[in-house]
């Protein structure tokens, strides 16, 4: 039986409790009913009793807990309210609820009080048992916590399952589900609009039905690449119940039925597929207008070589024809001299003299005509062949600049160009020639529009399979807000004078689609620009 542990020193009115036989006789009801803690305080809340469960649940000494007031342990409550609670159940005679209790060492304990009046004693008591909740507690809300955030997670589940069956069945994309046999499960609105067949139908339906691209045993080679990869997207056509065949675009992904996340029952793979049918029409269509208007500017930029480069032999043809038309005079006065019996030894000196002069005149202005003719025959045979071969850069460097030399005269503009003499690359030489070309015809009518004497720097480098071209100009350079124009077509700053604003965007296509290349460019108002071409030394065989 437990003891009871009595204040030693209270006042008159509870000196019952010590003396006695009421003292027994509830001491031996109380223990007896119950497992629980108990005390006894007064209607002013002093405690006059304790059982040792409730001095081992409170952690105080006997002692201490008769010399305390029930206020000293409840963290709920001021004196006053604990005061006026204990009236209420004088009132109502017993009372059952759950509060919060400190202990000795400062924890705080969720307790359930069942608390009893007894006025059959001198003084007004009231019994109070107490039963440690704070495990239960701790439970309830944990099992609350859980069906709380279960309640949410299923109804954000519930949401996002709501959300994406709306999406997937308003999305313009077809969609499809199908399992890892190509069998079609599912579909939405735009995948029956986009093929033309009922539901009833395609849910009967394989894939293989649809896409023309493959064979069976290709599609399923495709779908298990696909779950090894886990996602893909590539392009193939698909045949509509009309029998129409068109373009789509396909993203798919490969969901396992093993995903822990996900609940399946096997295996899937979701699709999206668009229709770009039009699109590559268009790209197709872009392509040949592209390739049109390359030709067009090729032929465009050779006419205007070939109107320099005939300025340019004309020169010397024509000093030739002078110096000839000299010696022919030259020579008609010796014969008559000779005829006439008149001739001198001092005129026949002179007459050697002039005749040398002469034909090394004719025979260096004429050289100058073959090399130029030379230098312009194989330049128009790489614009105009496009024939892949190998050759030595800083070669077809010089011969672009030699082509280039009318477009010079009269100016007092440099052309440098550092370039290993050993550089080889395996390419298509008209299609750099016309980069090249292009480019230096930038620099003279933009860069140097209003520039008497500008430097062209061109420089070549090898790294590792690639060639790196730098070609560039300190002209005026170009705007912030032009950078990012400049290889689109049609883009020029000389709108009605002149400018196609077809240049850059041919290098760009040259270079990226034709020769397998990349361009980027650097630029800073009034001060430079820069050019950076990367070209694979040995390029592929182009199928334009």
């Amino acid at each position: 039986m437990n003891r009871l542990y009595t204040r030693n020193q209270k006042n008159n009115r509870n000196n019952f409790l010590r003396d006695s036989d009421n003292r027994f006789k509830l001491s031996d009801m109380i223990l007896e009913a119950s497992m629980d803690a108990f005390l006894v305080v007064d209607l002013e809340g002093e405690i006059l009793e304790v059982n040792e469960v409730c001095v081992n649940l409170l952690d105080y000494s006997p002692s201490e807990i008769i010399d305390m007031n029930i206020k000293d342990l409840n963290i709920c409550r001021s004196q006053e309210e604990i005061k006026e609670y204990l009236n209420q159940i004088r009132a109502k005679g017993i009372d059952r609820f759950e509060t919060q209790c400190s202990l000795k060492n400062g924890e705080v304990k969720e307790l359930e009080i069942s608390a009893i009046f007894i006025d059959n004693f001198e003084v007004p008591i009231v019994n109070i048992f107490i039963r440690d909740i704070t495990q239960r507690k701790h439970r309830q809300y944990q099992l609350e916590k859980a069906y709380q955030e279960n309640k949410e997670f299923l109804d954000e589940l519930r949401k996002q399952n709501n959300r994406i069956n709306t999406i997937l069945q308003t999305s313009m994309d077809a969609f499809w589900v199908m399992n890892t046999d190509g069998d079609i499960l599912e579909t939405n609105e735009a995948f029956l609009n986009l093929f033309g067949y009922s539901l009833l139908e395609i849910m009967n339906m394989n894939i293989n039905q649809l896409d023309v691209s493959k064979s069976k045993d290709q599609l399923k080679e495709k779908l298990k690449e696909i779950q090894r990869k886990g996602r893909d997207r590539f392009e193939s056509k698909y045949q509509l119940k009309n029998g129409e065949i068109r373009d789509l675009e396909i993203s798919v992904t490969y969901v396992d039925c093993l995903d822990q996340s996900i609940c399946l029952e096997e295996a899937i793979f979701e699709v999206f597929a668009r229709d770009v049918t039009e699109r590559k029409q268009k790209e197709e269509e872009l392509r040949r207008t592209q390739k049109q208007l390359i030709r067009s500017e090729k032929m465009a930029a050779l006419g205007r070589l070939v109107a320099g480069v005939a300025h340019e032999i004309n020169t010397p043809i024509g000093i030739g024809v002078t110096a000839i038309s000299h010696l022919v005079e030259k020579t008609e006065e010796i014969i008559k001299l000779y005829n006439e019996n008149k001739m001198k030894r001092r005129d026949l000196e002179n007459f050697f003299k002039s005749t040398m002069e002469t034909a090394k005149i004719t025979l260096r202005n004429l050289n100058n005509a073959s090399e130029l003719t030379n230098n312009f025959k194989q330049f128009a045979a790489d614009q105009t062949d496009n024939q892949r071969r190998k050759f030595k850069m800083k070669y077809l460097l010089n011969e672009i600049m030699i082509s280039l030399k009318p477009k010079f005269k009269n100016t007092k503009h440099d052309v440098v160009i550092y370039c290993d003499e050993d550089i080889e690359i395996t390419s298509y030489p008209g299609a750099i020639s016309q980069i090249i070309t292009n480019l230096t015809l930038n620099s003279l009518i933009h860069g140097f529009e209003e520039q008497k004497k500008g430097k062209i720097k061109i420089e070549v480098v090898e790294e590792e399979d690639l060639i790196k071209i730098i070609y560039s100009d300190n002209g005026k350079g170009i705007s912030e807000e032009n950078m990012d124009k400049i290889f689109e077509p049609f883009f020029t700053t000389k709108r009605g004078r002149g400018g196609t604003g077809l240049g850059l965007n041919i290098i760009y296509n040259l270079i990226n689609n034709f020769l397998g290349g990349e361009i980027e460019c650097n630029s800073k108002l009034a001060s430079y620009t820069e050019f950076i071409i990367k070209l694979p030394k040995k390029s592929k065989i182009s199928n334009n």
